[in-house]
């Protein structure tokens, strides 16, 4: 095969595996695995002096490419056939702007936001308050003002321009199909989703859902594996727990088992970790939801998951 794709799970990297999937073109998965830490493992030091996710390498050509956007323009260029690009020449601009949008301007907000969430926790308790201080201050003198202007933004381009979040954003190819803006802008438009940010426009939200209607998609999301920016429900094999659980399960950990259960392809170990650690800051007499506390635990992995 032509293109190998050197996948870390919960990454950038499943922007790529949706494109190749759209291209309709063989390709490689090798599958990488977060440390602990839920950084990526020294092992994509030895394909990219970088040591991160997403790269390609192009046998054919002996290149290795690095950054998701400049693989995503690669792939459309060598590979492309002439898809993938806007049918209308007026759109190019849009479809320019928003690859850089995407990682120039949203997702640095997003990654500073999931910094300094993190704060706190590495604090001595005696001073945690401190730290919960401050980034409440960062976050709504800063943070929070600074996503809302954004994502109004995006919002209202796709209210404009995109149908109120039915269509692409820079209109499409000739087929219908997305662009080089619509792969770059999906991944941090999922983090803002997974990560809980309040009062996101609800055309976002209708975009997000088009893409992963997507056969497209899909088919890469079960070849890529675990990714905590789907909702539960919505993943290959995925499991609901709606019932409340007593005090005395919860604390007992069972309350975990359903996310163990998972079958290994959305498995998470890093959001099981976070789970089984909640428990003992949990309040005797406490009711909680399996399903709300599957929930978090997405949502912690998934903000995680924005370091790579």
């Amino acid at each position: 095969m032509a293109i190998i794709v050197h996948h870390l799970n919960d990454s950038r990297s499943q922007r790529v595996l949706w494109l190749l999937e759209e291209m309709g073109i063989d390709y490689e998965i090798k599958h990488y695995s977060r440390t602990a830490q839920g950084t990526a493992p020294k092992e994509l030091l030895d394909v990219h002096p970088t040591g991160k996710s997403p790269l390609i390498t192009d046998t054919t050509k002996n290149k290795v490419v690095a950054e998701s956007g400049a693989i995503v323009d690669y792939l459309i260029r060598h590979y492309g056939e002439g898809r993938f690009v806007p049918a209308d020449p007026e759109r190019i601009d849009d479809d320019v702007y928003f690859n850089h949008f995407a990682e120039g301007s949203l997702m640095p907000t997003l990654v500073m936001k999931l910094v300094f969430s993190m704060i706190p926790a590495k604090m001595p308790f005696f001073v945690r308050p401190i730290g919960n201080a401050i980034v409440s201050n960062v976050n709504s003198a800063f943070l929070d003002p600074d996503l809302k202007r954004k994502s109004d933004f995006v919002a209202d381009e796709l209210v404009k321009k995109c149908d109120g979040g039915n269509g692409w954003f820079a209109g499409g190819d000739k087929d219908g199909n997305p662009t080089s803006a619509d792969f770059q802008m999906a991944f941090p438009l999922e983090a803002a989703l997974s990560g809980r940010i309040s009062n996101l426009p609800a055309s976002i939200k209708t975009y997000v859902d088009k893409v992963h209607a997507r056969p497209a998609f899909k088919r890469g999301l079960e070849k890529g594996g675990p990714y905590n920016f789907i909702p539960m429900r919505d993943q290959p094999g995925g499991l609901e727990f709606l019932h409340v659980l007593p005090a005395s399960e919860v604390r007992n950990q069972s309350v975990c088992a359903p996310v163990n259960a998972l079958p290994p392809r959305i498995h998470d170990a890093n959001a099981l970790d976070w789970c089984q650690r909640q428990i003992p800051q949990m309040p005797m007499g406490a009711n909680v939801s399996r399903a709300s506390l599957r929930t978090s635990a997405d949502t912690a992995g998934a903000m995680r998951s924005l370091r790579c």
